[in-house]
């Protein structure tokens, strides 16, 4: 059976946007229902069912005036687009979602939406379109003191460095992720950093689990 780099990427990029998730909201609403259903059928592995219905929730909460709920709805139908490996059409959906909470000043919303879509850029190897996101939300998750995203986005910058041979930029960004990872107490990623060799390449793995 084969197994492509491709269907990988996929895999991991599914794995590193479960951290969007959906909230367990109470309510009565038809958007909301239609998530629940939606969010079930994914945990199946129904995802063009989940990808209906979410389309279907944003139809839901526009009729609603529900703004949070439409910038929800466009992140999850991005979501089951990559489940569905239709990673063009994800970028659309994760460009709508961005534009539509900043457009609607909802900060929250704009954050998921522009994490995501910078996550599936950096692991669908557009780096060019990853870097000004990764930097901007870098400097949300320093002024929010995320210590853990922030280390995880100094590894993706640190990586776009490296592969762009900026290695002295590359090498300072990820010696200060392991840096942060022993701050909070990350004992895998500890133990690693003090084993690994003075090298871009080593350090991507170590932060990164690889």
């Amino acid at each position: 059976m084969r197994f492509s780099v491709f269907s990988f990427q996929v895999v991991i990029l599914l794995f590193c946007l479960l951290w969007a998730g959906l909230p367990a909201v109470a309510s009565n609403s038809e958007g909301r229902a239609l998530m629940e259903q939606a969010e079930a059928l994914l945990e199946k592995g129904a995802h063009q069912q989940a990808l209906d219905i979410f389309q279907r929730a944003r139809a839901a909460f526009e009729a609603e005036k529900d703004k949070e709920g439409v910038a929800e709805a466009l992140r999850q139908i991005a979501y089951a687009q990559v489940s569905l490996r239709d990673i063009p059409a994800a970028l659309e959906s994760y460009k709508q979602a961005v534009a539509f909470a900043r457009d609607s000043g909802l900060k929250e919303a704009y954050r998921k939406a522009s994490d995501a879509l910078a996550t599936t850029y950096f692991l669908t190897g557009r780096l060019k379109e990853a870097l000004p996101l990764l930097e901007e939300n870098l400097a949300i998750a320093e002024a929010e003191g995320g210590r853990k995203k922030y280390s995880t986005l100094l590894v993706q910058l640190g990586y776009i460095y490296f592969q762009q041979g900026a290695l002295d930029t590359a090498r300072v960004l990820l010696n200060d992720a392991l840096a942060i990872k022993e701050e909070i107490g990350d004992v895998k990623g500890q133990a690693e950093g003090k084993r690994l060799p003075n090298k871009p390449e080593y350090q991507v793995r170590s932060c990164t689990g690889g």
